[in-house]
C-alpha cells in the first residue's frame, strides 16, 4: 500500500503543470478590444444607401397555371436510327416512356412531324435545344396555332391563314 502511494505521489509530481507547459503560439492576430480614434471616425462616415426596388416580370405558379401551352414538335429526318431518336427522346424529356418514344418516333416518320409534349414555354425552349445539340430537328409552336387539337402532322398542322 506505501509502495503504491508513493508511485501515485510520484507520477503527480512528475507531471507537468499549468505553469510549467509551454504557452501555444497563436498566429491569427486578434483585434483590439476597443476601437481606436480611426475606426470611430470612419464608423461615423458610413452611409447607409437604399435602392428602390424595381418590380421585376416574376410569374407565379397561378401565372404559369393561365398561360398558353407551347407545343415540342419532332421534325422527321432520314439520318437518325429509329433506336437512336427514340432513345433522344427518353432521354430528353422524363415523362415520356420508351414505348411512347418509339410511338412518337414513327408518328414522326411517318408524318413528317409529331408533337412530342405540350407544357410551358421555357421548358419546351429548354428541351428543344436539348434535342438540337442531340442532332435533331425539333421546334416549338404555341398551342393556339393547331387547328382541334391534332397533332400537327399533315393537313392538320399549324394554321398559316
Amino acid at each position: 500500500m506505501i509502495l503504491r502511494l508513493s508511485c501515485i505521489a510520484l507520477a503527480a509530481a512528475l507531471a507537468p503543470t499549468r505553469s510549467t507547459l509551454p504557452r501555444p503560439v497563436s498566429r491569427v492576430a486578434r483585434p483590439p478590444a476597443t476601437m481606436s480614434q480611426t475606426q470611430k471616425s470612419n464608423k461615423s462616415k458610413l452611409q447607409t444607401i437604399v435602392k428602390d426596388k424595381i418590380e421585376e416580370d416574376t410569374k407565379t405558379k397561378e401565372d404559369l397555371n393561365i398561360e398558353e401551352p407551347w407545343r415540342l414538335l419532332l421534325h422527321n429526318d432520314d439520318v437518325h436510327t429509329f433506336e437512336y431518336v427514340t432513345y433522344m427522346i427518353q432521354k430528353i424529356i422524363p415523362t415520356v416512356s420508351n414505348a411512347k418514344a418509339y410511338q412518337l418516333t414513327m408518328t414522326t416518320h411517318c408524318e413528317g412531324v409529331s408533337t412530342v409534349t405540350q407544357t410551358a414555354k421555357p421548358l419546351a425552349q429548354k428541351y428543344c435545344v436539348q434535342l438540337q445539340k442531340g442532332g435533331l430537328t425539333a421546334s416549338i409552336s404555341p398551342d393556339s396555332n393547331f387547328k382541334n387539337n391534332r397533332e400537327g402532322g399533315g393537313d392538320d398542322g399549324p394554321d398559316t391563314a
